[in-house]
């Protein structure tokens, strides 16, 4: 006995209902796609509460950038091994990666730079 086949009314329609996403689906984003939005949130001119003049660490480049994360591009500037830098305040960003905001002097250059890049883990006041 043969099976009846479907007409193509049946299967165009079955196969746009196995492309469309589900209603419920959560919209998908790329890790560290942090936007605009996380970039321009952070204090842009936070309270110098800092003291504590740091540097960039030996065999780093150290972006300063406009806001706490990595893809907060383009960068200000690259501040490179032995730079000094005023350290003002840190934060913890989403990811509870911690940046310092910072004037590099010669500049007067400000904006955040990733605590790993600095002396001293950076500043140990929080914003």
């Amino acid at each position: 006995m043969k099976r009846p086949l479907l007409s193509i009314t049946a299967v165009v329609g079955l196969a746009l209902l196995a492309a469309a996403p589900a209603a419920s689906a959560a919209p998908t984003t790329q890790p560290g796609d942090v936007g605009v939005l996380a970039c321009s949130s952070a204090p842009r001119s936070p309270s110098n509460k800092d003291t504590t003049v740091g540097a960039v660490k030996s065999g780093h480049n150290a972006p300063i950038r406009r806001g706490p994360y990595g893809d907060c591009d383009p960068p200000l500037l690259y501040a490179g091994a032995g730079t000094a830098l005023d350290y003002w305040c840190y934060v913890s960003n989403s990811y509870s990666n911690t940046w310092t905001f910072v004037t590099e002097p010669r500049t007067g250059v400000t904006g955040w730079v990733y605590d790993d890049h600095l002396t001293g883990n950076g500043s140990s006041v929080p914003c």
